[in-house]
């Protein structure tokens, strides 16, 4: 009786909702007209019906966008063990389309259909896929019941639950994740918050947090670049993934202690637009600092390198002591999982309670230091610069998730 309510809520009056905000936004929003020309191509095929594609018994991972992230180590355990297993990938926003289309281990992917009954069906009909893995929350109600009812194992990994702090959210988790066979979730608090939604506590596990794995593999792996150049005696300091927001705390801070060569900084912007970029370095010309370009540097002269590339800064982070992550003076802290794993200590401002290791790593060793103005900031340095970089206990402990999930996900091959 309630799963029928609440289907018929989600279906007449919920998802037309929100397919009719994003038709009304598309053409002043891009993200929004991409999701919707992703869905309903101009050439009137849908872009997951291709040539080649039909009944191929693929494993079926999903994901919203960035949560491919915990994707990546999983996918290259089973094609090390089943190479010839086929992957596709399903993901909800285009903004990591590129990246999932690029990855060797996929071998299809396209955008989600919108949850209606007769279009997941006919796709997953397509398909005939032998397992559904959703990553961490992105799950979708027709999605999810589509595959109970067409006999397809589903489970849930790296999942998280926040305290059921609604009827709304309990009726929401206690409905959708019904229908879900397993749940891995990263820890014994997103455990107790699934069981108090009402779901079976048979059927949830707590495995760990698989993007752990990605983060030690990407600052592990052989670097692309020769960054020897970038080794000092002097202190390094990084600022990673900065928003000007962040370098109006961070130039102020840090500005003495580079003039008396007290630590070295790199900045690596978010987006490093040319209107981003030029405004740090007008901002750093105000307090009479030098600076130079990754793109043109061979050595590391300057008081301020700025990183004007995307894609490296994991690899930046090993060479670093101190590490300072964006967005945590903006709105949202980035993630500080990468800075972590290489062993710098790290400071976030004061907008980092959307990030879970940012929270829980503050009791650990100092690994996670909260400021919230330059004063601040300024102390921290003084504190941790001459700190050598070690990896807590704790952190190395986190690896291994990816491994355990993609075993489960063997067994149903």
């Amino acid at each position: 009786m309630i799963k029928g309510l609440f289907y018929l809520f989600y279906h007449f009056v919920v998802h037309p909702l929100m397919l009719t905000i994003m038709i009304v936004i598309s053409p002043f929003h891009k993200k929004a007209k991409k999701s919707l020309l992703l869905r309903f191509p101009k050439s009137g095929m849908p872009q997951w019906k291709k040539p080649g594609y039909k009944s191929t018994a693929p494993i079926w991972f999903h994901c919203a966008s960035g949560e491919f992230e915990y994707m990546k180590p999983i996918l290259r355990h089973i094609k090390q063990q089943s190479s010839n297993q086929k992957i596709m990938v399903s993901f909800s926003s285009p903004t990591y389309q590129s990246s999932i289309e690029s990855n060797p281990d996929v071998d299809f992917c396209f955008a989600l259909p919108f949850d209606f009954p007769a279009t997941i069906k006919e796709m997953i009909e397509f398909y005939e896929p032998k397992l559904l893995a959703i990553a961490r929350t992105d799950i979708w109600p027709e999605m999810i019941r589509q595959a109970s009812s067409m006999k397809i194992p589903s489970l849930v990994f790296s999942a998280t639950c926040g305290k059921p702090w609604s009827i709304l959210k309990r009726l929401w988790d206690g409905v959708v994740y019904s229908y879900v066979d397993q749940i891995y979730c990263i820890d014994e608090e997103d455990k107790q918050n699934f069981i108090k939604s009402g779901l079976d506590a048979q059927k949830i596990h707590v495995l760990g947090d698989s993007r752990f794995d990605q983060a030690f593999y990407r600052v592990e792996s052989k670097t692309t670049q020769d960054l020897t150049w970038l080794k000092s005696e002097t202190p390094i300091m990084i600022a990673g993934s900065t928003w000007p927001d962040d370098e109006v705390v961070l130039i102020p801070a840090t500005q003495e202690l580079l003039k008396y060569n007290k630590i070295k900084l790199i900045v690596a912007p978010h987006e490093p637009t040319p209107k981003h970029l030029q405004s740090l370095t007008e901002h750093l010309k105000q307090y009479g600092l030098n600076y130079s370009l990754f793109s043109e540097s061979e050595n590391f002269h300057a008081q301020v390198l700025i990183v004007d590339q995307i894609g490296i800064l994991a690899e930046l982070y090993p060479v670093a002591q101190l590490a300072f992550v964006g967005g945590s003076f903006k709105s949202k802290v980035h993630s500080v999982m990468e800075a972590l794993v290489s062993g710098c200590k790290v400071c976030v401002g004061p907008y980092y309670k959307n990030n879970r290791e940012a929270i829980k790593y503050q009791n650990v060793e100092s690994s996670v230091t909260v400021v919230n103005n330059p004063e601040q900031m300024t102390e921290w340095i003084r504190e941790f610069r001459n700190t050598k970089n070690n990896i807590p206990q704790k952190v190395q402990s986190e690896r291994g998730a990816s491994e355990k999930i993609a075993q489960v996900i063997q067994s149903y091959i």
